[in-house]
């Protein structure tokens, strides 16, 4: 079962999460999967680095159900921990000290053009990501270090409204190209994620019907 490629479909204010200091938050509910149905609410969350979140926030989130914190970020970027009663799993998805890596991602480390090579780079480290979502059984937040408000250009320059849009319109392009050309399931197994775990993921995105 796979996400459907209509990334428009977004979720409605309805299950907006609200957790006090939180940037970019998303819950990831509410997306149609391509054979029908939508993705569970309250079980998976997004957000740009969780420095930012208050005690509130973090209790906010407890209220939410939040047990567990799946933090993307390399060793160097990461900073103040999740609060106490939440797990945190470190699953960093690239290495800035490849050689490699950087020849090949680091022109691109803010666009999806990057996500095949470091895919293909980083098998394992894409497997440790989602074993831990699989694992955490729910509901987790996924994190990395930055969100779409704070793209800097090559200059350091912010964006401008205008440049966000043009960037935000092409990357899109890049992104539906690469859902569609991608077969998710294929690749987790050969990265070495079991069926269980697979069935697991399942388990956690689908939202059962009353």
């Amino acid at each position: 079962m796979f996400l459907s490629a209509n990334l428009a479909e977004v979720n409605d204010d309805r299950h907006a999460p609200a957790w006090d200091g939180a940037r970019n938050l998303a819950d990831l509910g509410g997306l149609p999967f391509t054979a029908g149905g939508r993705t569970a609410h309250g079980r998976v969350f997004r957000s740009a680095a969780t420095e930012s979140m208050t005690d509130q926030g973090w209790a906010d989130a407890r209220a939410a159900g939040l047990a567990t914190v799946v933090d993307l970020r390399n060793q160097r970027e990461r900073g103040r921990g999740a609060a106490a009663g939440i797990a945190v799993v470190h699953a960093p998805t690239e290495d800035p000290d490849d050689a490699e890596f950087l020849s090949e991602c680091g022109p691109w480390l803010d666009h999806p053009r990057s996500w095949a090579a470091n895919l293909r780079l980083y098998p394992d480290k894409l497997a440790r990501v989602f074993t831990a979502i699989a694992e955490s059984g729910g509901p987790v937040l996924i994190h990395c270090a930055a969100d779409a408000g704070e793209w800097t250009q090559a200059a350091e320059e912010p964006w401008t409204p205008g440049e966000l849009d043009k960037a935000l319109a092409e990357r899109r392009a890049v992104l539906l190209e690469w859902v569609a050309e991608t077969d998710v399931r294929r690749y987790l197994l050969a990265a070495g994620v079991s069926d269980e775990h697979l069935a697991a993921l399942g388990s956690l995105l689908l939202a059962t019907p009353a």
